[in-house]
């Protein structure tokens, strides 16, 4: 799927929102976003606020 079809099915603004999320880092502002990507079971709510693994160094 598109990072444009996503935006589109969860509500975002557009790809590059959707670029954001997943490259930076960020995540989306509207709360009711959040919950759509919760209520299709992508990711739960919880898991856009704990923080990330660090990385694992060679």
């Amino acid at each position: 799927m598109s990072r444009a079809a996503f935006a589109t099915m969860v509500g975002g603004r557009s790809a590059s929102t959707v670029e954001g999320w997943e490259d930076a880092g960020k995540r989306p502002r509207d709360p009711s976003i959040v919950t759509r990507i919760a209520d299709l079971e992508i990711a739960r709510a919880e898991d856009w606020y704990a923080p990330a693994p660090a990385p694992v160094e060679a």
